[in-house]
């Protein structure tokens, strides 16, 4: 690739890392979530290539495909792994998946800059700095308020995030709290029995109530001024302990939400949605929460493992604006 192809303002690193080709939802019964978490064990920066994604009618704008869009969320929410993206020689070959097609991305720097910039705002990320995410609302805005259900942030994954830092850009005179509920505690006032109980078992999370086609933010979700892509690999599970050991601290934390745990491993939805409702309920006392409110410039940190947080609404005619990134677990 010559450099008269990238545009200068790209926010990827043009490197070769290892292919995957195939991208294909299903193809082995897992989801390209599944794959990635695999593949993201041993490495760090992924090629993908992909015919009809970067090939289109000659004078029509880039399109990302579902099975690319996919494989880019994944990207966006894992910090520490980096995708090049490009064509196949076939597509190079043939201009592109059909024809007439052409493989733009591979030949013109008008192109490539048309689909970093589509990439961005289809995503969310700040121009130059594609791991940070805009958390954002218009002051006109009618939507539902974003993330205003208990969660901690991205526990549908195998590793989820450690730490979010979240920061405020454009906060609005009134509302626009962010709660947090300490896990430790919730665990620390359980009931002996109920801790007993609990230990062993595995929640089973899931981002689709949220993020699949169907979900809050799926197809039905329209005029909301944050980007946000729905996709078909949110159906996807991964369990944790309900119980969950911090790795580092060693202290024992209530992990569930009613944002992304849906069911109890091994355990039928008639005995385990009565007893996922009863930790919803005591998770979120009085005691164990603090309400955070936002000044303009000020940068809030924390940890994923022992806290789930909520945001409020309130400032309905104000816009808000904050910039967020999760930091990746740590790997042994």
């Amino acid at each position: 690739m010559t450099t008269s192809i990238v545009p200068a303002n790209t926010p990827f690193e043009y490197n070769l890392g290892v292919n995957y080709e195939t991208w294909e939802n299903g193809r082995t019964g897992r989801s390209i979530s599944a794959d990635l978490d695999q593949i993201g064990q041993y490495f760090k920066l992924v090629r993908t290539y992909h015919d009809a994604a970067v090939g289109v009618p000659v004078g029509s704008p880039p399109v990302i495909d579902p099975t690319q869009a996919a494989a880019i969320s994944y990207f966006v929410a894992h910090p520490g792994m980096q995708i090049v993206m490009g064509t196949n020689n076939n597509a190079v070959a043939n201009g592109g998946f059909g024809s007439p097609w052409t493989a733009g991305l591979m030949t013109s720097s008008t192109y490539t800059d048309q689909w970093v910039q589509m990439i961005i705002g289809a995503f969310g990320s700040v121009a130059g700095h594609p791991h940070i995410a805009q958390v954002k609302r218009d002051a006109d805005e009618k939507t539902k308020i974003f993330a205003e259900t208990w969660h901690s942030d991205w526990s549908f994954l195998a590793a989820p995030p450690q730490a979010t830092l979240l920061y405020g850009n454009v906060i609005p005179p009134v509302g626009g709290d962010t709660l947090f509920a300490n896990q430790y505690a919730a665990w620390d006032a359980l009931p002996p029995a109920m801790q007993t109980r609990l230990q062993g078992l595995q929640g089973v999370h899931s981002a689709r109530r949220g993020y699949a086609r169907d979900g809050m933010y799926g197809e039905r979700d329209k005029g909301r001024s944050m980007a946000i892509r729905y996709d078909d690999s949110a159906l996807a599970t991964q369990t944790h302990p309900i119980g969950r050991v911090h790795p580092e601290t060693g202290r024992r934390a209530l992990y569930v939400s009613p944002g992304y745990t849906i069911g109890i491993e091994g355990m039928d939805d008639a005995e385990a949605q009565p007893l996922l409702m009863e930790l919803f309920r005591h998770q979120v006392r009085d005691d164990f929460i603090y309400r955070h409110r936002w000044q303009p410039g000020m940068l809030l940190m924390w940890d994923n493992r022992c806290v789930i947080h909520a945001a409020t609404g309130g400032y309905d005619g104000h816009a808000r604006l904050l910039h967020r990134i999760t930091l990746a677990e740590r790997r042994a």
